[in-house]
């Protein structure tokens, strides 16, 4: 996988070699090695997304033939989604929205913000003082 995404068609095949109870499993174990295979990453850092995990089991027993999936590479992570999900339009949106920047504080709310935290200080030391001689006199 060159850069941070790339599509691909992944061949289920080889989980029909299994008994009907057991393709399933079979069929996910070889989404994650064909992952595993392609992108240079263990299994443990592959992330099979819900609509991967529904086309597979949208057949009841037998999964279906092959999937159309997208992969994205976030740090050392691989995330699977399947080509055209909610999931993958999600995913998408999230780096377009801009961060607000926050403006530069003038001096005087600067002040503000010291003058603030020292009343909290100063109230949080008359309220332990106060404590402690009521503990005394108790």
């Amino acid at each position: 996988m060159k850069g941070n995404e790339a599509e691909y068609l992944i061949n289920l095949r080889e989980c029909f070699n299994q008994p009907k109870p057991r393709r399933l499993k079979k069929a996910i174990r070889i989404v994650k090695e064909f992952v595993d295979k392609h992108c240079r990453v263990k299994a443990d850092n592959v992330v099979i997304g819900n609509s991967v995990n529904e086309a597979v089991y949208k057949g009841g027993d037998s999964p279906s033939r092959k999937l159309s999936v997208v992969l994205r590479r976030k740090e050392n992570k691989i995330f699977v989604h399947m080509e055209g999900s909610k999931e993958l339009e999600k995913a998408e949106k999230k780096p377009e929205e801009k961060k607000r920047r926050e403006k530069p504080k003038t001096p005087e709310e600067i002040k503000a913000e010291e003058e603030a935290k020292k009343k909290v200080e100063e109230k949080r030391l008359m309220e332990s003082a106060a404590e402690k001689a009521a503990i005394k006199k108790g």
